[in-house]
């Protein structure tokens, strides 16, 4: 766990994240050429802009995505979670 403040070691994916643009799509697999699930947006309300990182993988060009599971993505419209590239998101 990444304590307040601390930034993650080269490599590393913290495990909460928060979106870089007030909108990010969401792709049902961790690939710029896969289709959208939906669209996150940062909210007014402090907790639901922060995002639990469930998992990791990377894209055929080594890029890292990283997956927001479903019972955070349910109120954006998206049943089954959807993966964002790690550039679109920063530390929390």
């Amino acid at each position: 766990m990444i304590s307040a403040g601390a930034e993650p070691a080269a490599g590393q994916v913290p495990d909460r994240v928060g979106l870089v643009a007030p909108e990010a799509v969401c792709r049902v697999a961790p690939s710029p050429s896969a289709d959208a699930a939906g669209l996150l947006k940062i909210t007014g309300v402090g907790w639901a802009a922060e995002i639990l990182v469930e998992d990791t993988e990377a894209d055929e060009a080594g890029e890292l995505w990283i997956h927001v599971g479903s019972w955070q993505t349910e109120r954006y419209g998206i049943p089954h979670g959807c993966w964002v590239p790690e550039s679109g998101v920063v530390p929390t």
